[in-house]
Order: structure tokens, then sequence, then C-alpha cells
């Protein structure tokens, strides 16, 4: 098992006021049912937020959190019927829109509709522990590839948009996640990413009218080194660039972030810690704001600052070094590839609640914000609830 060196990853810096991303939850209407969804251990029922409480979220979060990009999520963002209008509002701000999705629904002209509307990124969430009441329940990751595949067509023709993939990782799965790295890197250049979900298991107790958020050590857990493990298994050349600790246990990775250089269907080498420092200090520079991607840019941002990183980067010298041994790798486009391995919150070492440092899904809350994660702690009970630990 490998040892990751935090002194050796860059930490990114985003903070609560000062994070490119603002996490916008639109509706808690869902059309299916996932594993680990932290709607399933608390249940609110408020539906669809009308679109001018939305739109004065996102200018909060620009105001007060100096984001650069919204992403919508719920329940189901698609769900909610002034989809198009928000994604429109979003985009007149200057601002970059993604939709985290499960895709169920999402046809070629829904898809069209909603990039001429301003969309540039989505994220569509597809594991085998979803519940989609149709054709594909009780298929294993491998098999869901038909259907990721299905979204690449959907998607692959529509300029300027970011296209990834998440699904929530188990102990059971762990084994399936280089078929579905190796599936992303036969879409080339259109898949962009992967998101990996480290499962945590928590249900709600109310003893005396004191709720209690319980965690539940699972054998089916998982966390994000023994993801990352997997995936340098099986490939030597991908390696992390960057992180989010925990709030609490130290030696905790909430987040690792890796952007890979790959050729064909494999990887060459991977982004270095310093071209990740540099270049979110040079768009800080810049622009006043992290930026999570780039988003009606000129030449400075979208090149210049990017040369200058890797002019710095010994592991990108690695990969033109890997280049000029093997020419024939030339022939190949080259595209950058990423992984983002997430670990939810979960129980320290000193048994209070480790949250993400740096958490870049926090949300509007009465004029504050709050872990998406936890959101309905809120919406319920009005705060955080304690944690509690279940060995059953």
């Amino acid at each position: 098992m490998t040892v990751l060196d935090k002194r050796k990853l860059y930490r990114i810096p985003w903070s609560l006021y000062d994070n490119p991303i603002g996490w916008v939850e639109i509706t808690d209407k869902c059309n299916m049912d996932c594993l680990g969804c932290y709607r399933n251990y608390i249940e609110t029922n408020e539906g669809h937020k009308r679109l001018e409480d939305i739109k004065a979220e996102i200018l909060f979060l620009k105001k007060e959190r100096n984001v650069s990009e919204i992403t919508l999520a719920g329940g189901e963002p698609l769900l909610h019927p002034d989809i198009i209008n928000i994604i429109k509002f979003i985009s007149s701000q200057s601002l970059g829109a993604k939709i985290f999705t499960n895709g169920k629904g999402l046809t070629q002209e829904f898809m069209h509709q909603l990039v001429l509307a301003g969309l540039n990124q989505i994220t569509l969430h597809i594991d085998s522990f979803q519940t989609r009441n149709d054709k594909w329940d009780h298929k294993n990751e491998v098999e869901l590839n038909t259907l990721r595949q299905y979204y690449v067509e959907i998607c692959h023709k529509l300029k300027d948009l970011d296209l990834s993939f998440s699904c929530m990782v188990t102990r059971q799965t762990l084994k399936d996640i280089p078929d579905i790295i190796r599936w992303a890197l036969e879409n080339k250049g259109i898949v962009n990413g992967l998101g990996l979900f480290a499962l945590r298991h928590y249900k709600t107790i109310e003893n005396e009218n004191k709720p209690a958020l319980v965690s539940i050590n699972s054998k089916d857990n998982v966390n994000s080194v023994d993801i990352y493990n997997v995936i340098r298994r099986n490939f030597p050349q991908y390696e992390v660039a960057a992180y989010f600790g925990g709030t609490a246990n130290p030696a905790s990775f909430k987040w690792l972030f890796a952007m890979s250089v790959c050729s064909s269907n494999d990887f060459l080498g991977s982004i270095g810690p310093i071209s990740i420092e540099l270049y979110q200090v040079l768009k800080h520079l810049k622009y006043g704001r992290y930026v999570g991607k780039d988003i009606n840019e000129g030449p400075i941002g979208k090149y210049l600052i990017k040369l200058l990183c890797f002019l710095f980067d010994r592991k990108v010298h690695s990969v033109l070094f890997r280049l000029m041994k093997s020419p024939k790798l030339l022939l190949n486009s080259l595209y950058l590839f990423r992984i983002i391995i997430v670990q939810a919150h979960d129980i320290s070492i000193f048994g209070d609640m480790d949250m993400c440092e740096g958490c870049p899904d926090m949300t509007f809350f009465k004029g504050r914000l709050v872990n998406s994660c936890r959101l309905d702690e809120y919406r319920k009970y009005g705060r955080f609830i304690s944690d509690l630990r279940d060995e059953n």
C-alpha cells in the first residue's frame, strides 16, 4: 500500500469565503435512489426552489464566496422546471455553469438546449448502486459503461462542454475502477474526468427528541487512499498532485486531485504539485479569485499561465522525455484527464466529525454557508446534529 506524504503534495488553498465553486441545490425532488446519498438519512420535502430564491443564492455566492462557477445539484436538478432560465442567469453573471445529474431523462435535444443556455460543464452520476427502474438496474460497473457511452454520444459533438462521470465506490466495486478508467480513456478528449466517491454509511436516531447522526462502520466502506492505491497499481504513471485534508483528523485525505497527460488509451504521466500551485496563485493574482475551470478567459489565462506552470514542473518534463524516447506516441492525440477522489465526512480518531477543509461544496442557508452534504440537518433541526459511532 502506498503512503501518501502531504509534504510532497499541494494543499489546495480554497477557503470558506474565497472558493471558486458555489453549490446550489435547486430541488430535493429526485427520480431515483442512490446508495450513499446524504438525502437518505434525513428526509426533506421542500420541492423545487423558486427561481427568484435561486438567483438570490447565486448572487450571494458570487459576492460572499468569490466563486467563478456554480454547480447545480439536488435532488435531481434536471427536474426543475426553470432549469434553462437558471443556467441563463448563471451565464449572465459571467460564471461557469455546471450540472451534477444522474442523467435520467436527458436527451440530445435537452442537452443541446442546456448548452445553448450557457451550460459548460456536466457531471453524470452513474453506478451499480442506483435504482433507475429500467434495464440498467442490477448491472455491474463494467456493464454500465454501455450506459455511460450513451451519454458520451449525446454530448460529444457539443462545443466547449466539459464532460465527466462520477460513481460511488464500495469495497465490492474497488476492483472495477480500472475498467471504468480504461473506458474513459477510450473516449479520449471527450470524457474529461472521473469523480470517485468513497462510500460512507449514515443514519439518524432520535432519543428523547435529541437527534443524532450515526456513522455506521460498514464493511463496504472504503477511504480515499484505498481508491488511490487501486488506480496506482493499474496505472503506474498516475500520480496525485493536490489534496484537501480533514478538519479534525490530520491524517485524512478528504479530496485527492490528479491531472494526467494521456496518449491513446494510457497515462504518460501526471501534472506535478508545482503546476497546480502556480496555476492557483497566478489565476488568483490575475482575476482576484480562484478558478476551477477556465471560463471566458483570454490567451493569457488559457495559455501563458499554463506554459509558465509547466516550465517549472519536473513531472511535465518527465512526460516530454518519454515522448522524446518514443516519438511514435506523438502520432496519437495528447490530452489531459483528471481524477478526483472524495472521502465524505466521517468520524475522526478523536471521536468528532471530520469534515472537508476548504470544502468546494458549501451552499447557502439562511444567510450563511453550510456544508451541502449536511444541509438537511439545518433544514430539519436548524443546526449540525451530534455524531455517534455505530459498530454494528
